[in-house]
């Protein structure tokens, strides 16, 4: 399951894909405001909540895809 952490701003964005976040507020004080922050749930034992592969963890394309959905249409310009 992917959550939207910061939309950012912008016609053209950088889009980071975080795994495994512990602490969200310090990885916002990290990135600028205009970016697009996107984590994927894990479970306890820092496993992937859902296996890889069709219908488990999400793909980079599922990724962007789902980011355009929740934030609005941008370009990528980068991934982090």
């Amino acid at each position: 399951m992917l959550n939207l952490i910061q939309a950012g701003t912008g016609s053209t964005r950088v889009l980071v894909v975080a795994y495994f976040v512990a602490d969200r507020a310090a990885l916002l004080r990290e990135v600028s405001p205009s970016w697009c922050v996107i984590t994927d749930v894990d479970n306890a034992n820092g496993r992937f909540a859902r296996a890889p592969g069709p219908g488990g963890v999400d793909t980079l394309d599922d990724a962007m895809l789902w980011a355009r959905y929740k934030s609005g249409a941008f370009d990528v310009v980068g991934v982090v």
